[in-house]
């Protein structure tokens, strides 16, 4: 019988496609504040770029190459349309326990990158 020495990872990228009346700027500025007042709860230091990538508008002229597959058709679908996206920064970045937070706050719901 073979053993895996090691861990397997569950990890993912996640995008949130936000339905509110915000410019990208104005959901960053409520991102530091929602991940630093967890980060108390937590008692944890987050530092927002560790743990959030891009936030852009989906009405704005993103270039394809920075549009990754998952993203690409959630966009070819319409569902993307005069959205705000909200990028993770990497696999696991985002606290799971904030996605909840997330989506409440932004009437987002969560694209699973891969």
């Amino acid at each position: 019988m073979r053993v895996r020495k090691g861990f397997v990872s569950n990890s993912s990228s996640s995008s949130f496609v936000c339905d509110v009346e915000l410019s990208p700027e104005e959901v960053v500025e409520q991102l530091r504040t929602m991940l630093h007042h967890f980060g108390q709860i937590m008692d944890r230091d987050y530092k927002y770029s560790d743990v959030f990538g891009e936030v852009f508008s989906s009405s704005e002229e993103v270039p394809h190459h920075e549009i990754d597959y998952v993203e690409y058709c959630w966009f070819t679908r319409g569902d993307l349309k005069d959205k705000v996206i909200i990028r993770s920064q990497g696999d696991n970045a985002i606290p799971y326990e904030m996605f909840d937070l997330i989506k409440k706050r932004f009437s987002a719901f969560r694209i699973h990158r891969g």
